[in-house]
């Protein structure tokens, strides 16, 4: 069990207070760190591991150079998790370390604002980030993973749902990079590399509230169940999922979970669907909340019985999103198109 921690100063996620809560529950911290504030990780690292929980190292670059790795920045994200690691010093042996793999901060923004969401007045307009191929950006992630392993490190790849949709990784595919459509589109290279986890961002919350009304609380749950299913599928022990939201994140408009039963309801199809690893999305929206224990005995508390929920809508979106990246893949192998 873990929780995301971005909006939390690290002191505060390090504080008695916090910790105390956290190891209540044996919920585990996976700080958030960006350039200028690696030099509060010692600190509280050792803080943390003494109160007995098992904090984990998320970086992130600044906004305007995409905030999270992908082929746009991945030379400069992979030395800042470098950098990052390397700043824990030896309060960081033997850390997990998150690879947050989403296209840039401020593309992401314009697409939503085309889709008609408001945009977030506290986004930094973005730099002129020029895009690399995926199997460039693969090369470069997998090399940062591989170096960060033989030290001693696990690393954890953070994926969006999309990339559950191509097809299975077991087969190398050049003209994508040896990824599927959604990951070469993404920019995020995930087939390939050998993570230790792999976090599922499965936020329902998030996929009600900006689906603009096309997807309800019902076509949300269809949709967090079947990628729980397909993240073990396809990862197997490593599968984990992360549920939300609690609270905004980068975005600041984030949509949130209504009730601690929303929360247990999410939980209980993750379990169900097999995964053992999940991660709240986050700290700030629980410290938030006029009472943070009910959330987190929602988080922890022993599953409900539930059954899987049917949504047409959500299963012809899931159903389209996978025929297009097959499609992707035959259309590229004709020997002319992979020229």
């Amino acid at each position: 069990m873990r929780i995301w921690c971005e909006t939390v100063a690290m002191e505060t996620a390090a504080s008695r207070a916090v910790t105390t809560l956290l190891s209540r529950y044996g919920v585990d911290p996976i700080l958030a760190v960006q350039p200028g504030g690696e030099g509060e990780l010692p600190l509280a690292l050792t803080r943390l591991r003494t109160e007995g929980l098992r904090p984990a190292l998320w970086p992130m670059l600044d906004d305007a150079r995409g905030r999270w790795g992908s082929a746009w920045n991945a030379p400069a994200f992979a030395a800042w998790v470098k950098q990052a690691v390397g700043a824990c010093g030896s309060a960081g042996r033997g850390l997990e370390v998150v690879f947050d793999l989403e296209p840039p901060i401020a593309l992401l923004a314009s697409a939503l604002t085309y889709a008609g969401r408001r945009r977030s007045a506290n986004l930094a307009p973005g730099a002129n980030l020029s895009r690399t191929t995926t199997k460039e950006a693969l090369d470069t992630i997998g090399s940062a993973v591989s170096q960060l392993q033989s030290e001693g490190y696990r690393a954890l790849a953070a994926v969006a749902p999309l990339v559950l949709l191509d097809p299975s990784p077991t087969v190398a595919f050049e003209p994508l990079g040896r990824t599927g459509m959604w990951q070469a589109w993404l920019g995020t290279p995930v087939d390939g590399i050998a993570w230790d986890g792999v976090q599922v961002m499965a936020y329902s919350s998030i996929v009600r509230g900006w689906s603009r009304g096309l997807l309800d609380r019902r076509a949300s749950i269809a949709l967090l169940r079947r990628s729980s299913e397909a993240a073990v599928q396809r990862y197997g022990p490593r599968a984990g999922v992360s549920l939300g939201a609690m609270g905004v994140g980068a975005f600041g408009d984030e949509p949130v979970f209504t009730s601690p039963y929303e929360l247990a309801q999410d939980v209980a199809h993750a379990r169900a669907a097999g995964v053992n690893d999940l991660a709240l999305f986050e700290l700030g929206g629980v410290l938030a909340r006029p009472a943070p224990e009910l959330w987190l005995e929602a988080f922890c508390a022993p599953s409900l019985a539930v059954i899987p929920k049917r949504s047409l809508r959500a299963m012809a979106l899931w159903s389209i999103g996978k025929i297009a990246s097959r499609a992707a893949r035959r259309w590229l192998s004709v020997p002319h198109r992979a020229r």
